[in-house]
């Protein structure tokens, strides 16, 4: 999962109230940021996950695919373990294959079956 934790100038976030999942983002490529309440009461909430998917997308190509909700929960659990006031910097979500497979040849290092691909990572 290429996510990190870290710091940036921005106001402090507030906790959300029991029962809801309140998640910022800073997307560190298109300089994008997005604070979404995106589960209430064990419920996801669609046009908050739409939101996260288009945030999360193949920024080089504009595609989105469904995030799978899990693993936006386990990036909310670590960040409130961190205890975290910062939103999260987002370094890559979904890759579309053709961008995995350019990354492949240019850079290397990536998955073939990426699950940066599925919407997992």
């Amino acid at each position: 999962m290429l996510v990190a934790v870290c710091g940036l100038s921005a106001d402090r976030i507030v906790a959300s109230p029991p029962g809801e999942r309140t998640i910022s983002f800073y997307h560190i490529h298109t300089q994008e940021t997005l604070t979404v309440t995106y589960k209430k009461d064990g419920e996801y909430i669609p046009d908050a996950m739409k939101k996260i998917d288009w945030l999360m997308r193949d920024w080089r190509k504009n595609e989105a695919i469904r995030i799978d909700p899990k693993t936006v929960d386990i990036i909310w659990e670590m960040y409130q373990e961190l205890g975290s006031q910062q939103p999260i910097h987002v370094i890559c979500g979904y890759r579309s294959p053709g961008t995995n497979a350019m990354l492949r040849r240019t850079r290397g290092g990536q998955a073939s079956k990426s699950q940066h691909m599925t919407g997992r990572a």
